[in-house]
């Protein structure tokens, strides 16, 4: 048996206006692409550009390099430049801190008309390293040759956890904007309000069930209460309130580990599962002869 251990208390009060919302169901077109690329100065045509349309959403792209693509289960968007997004071109290095870098993003969501201001928060910034060594290890270069600034969204006063409620934007070497990821699943209304939260050990009673079988050591590092949203090529139809326990999953030995994280309904009145099942293999028969 797997040995759970949680050192410390977590306890949650529900915030006020707390809803379980019923989702928009993605409606993926190329008018829709017409509509997110309209905000960008794209021109959507057969005649601008090219369409791309696989199983996974649509693809737009125009020969500017600027382009869109857009996810058919989620809705979610990337608008990017080919050329340049996470690019290095040999010699380019930013120096850029952290506020600066969030000033810039939050100046492209405002010129682009994306959700800001109490709506957003700030997650972090993180710094794109290169690096490149001679053989003989007689010179080494480090440089930074963008940045990426992440925000989650925030509803009814609890931030998004999961994948999705993100938007991400990107800046090069030289502080222009080179690309913005937007996983935001739309709300079509209020299925009902949350009653009240379920107790926190019930979350962790969730996770001894699904580690408790196995061998090593179970560690909670952490439990937030927030809108659990699923990623880009996942279907959702509600969004609801989750306990997001994050893990710290070791060997016997102790010298593996990783990180996992279980998301758990937190609503006496969830509806559904708040992450799809996972997939199950069909047992094959055994080859005789």
């Amino acid at each position: 048996m797997a040995e759970i251990v949680c050192e410390r208390d977590y306890k949650f009060e529900l915030p006020a206006g707390v809803n379980i919302y019923r989702l928009r169901r993605p409606d993926i077109t190329q008018d829709t692409v017409r509509r997110v690329g309209g905000r960008f100065g794209l021109r959507p045509t057969v005649d601008s550009g090219a369409f791309i349309l696989d199983a996974r959403g649509i693809a737009y792209s125009e020969a500017s390099a600027w382009g869109l693509r857009l996810f058919r289960r989620s809705g979610g968007w990337q608008y990017r430049h080919a050329t340049r997004w996470q690019a290095d071109d040999g010699k380019g290095h930013l120096i850029i801190d952290d506020e600066e870098a969030a000033r810039l993003a939050l100046d492209a969501i405002g010129r682009y008309a994306l959700p800001a201001g109490p709506e957003v928060e700030r997650m972090r910034v993180e710094r794109l390293h290169v690096a490149h060594a001679e053989r003989r290890g007689t010179n080494h270069e480090e440089r930074i040759v963008g940045v990426r600034v992440l925000f989650r969204r925030i509803l009814d006063g609890l931030p998004a956890e999961g994948p999705g409620g993100k938007t991400v934007v990107y800046l090069d070497h030289e502080r222009e904007l080179t690309g913005i990821d937007h996983l935001w699943h739309d709300i079509e209304s209020v299925h009902e309000p949350v009653r009240r939260l379920r107790p926190v050990e019930e979350a962790l009673e969730e996770v001894r069930r699904r580690y408790g079988t196995g061998e090593g050591r179970v560690e909670v590092t952490g439990l937030r209460l927030g809108y659990f949203e699923l990623g880009w090529d996942e279907d959702q139809e509600y969004l609801q309130p989750a306990y997001v326990v994050f893990l710290r999953l070791g060997s016997l030995d102790a010298r593996f580990r990783m990180n996992a994280m279980v998301p758990v309904a937190a609503a006496v009145n969830a509806v559904g599962p708040i992450e799809p099942a996972l997939p199950t293999r069909e047992p094959q028969a055994r080859r005789t002869g």
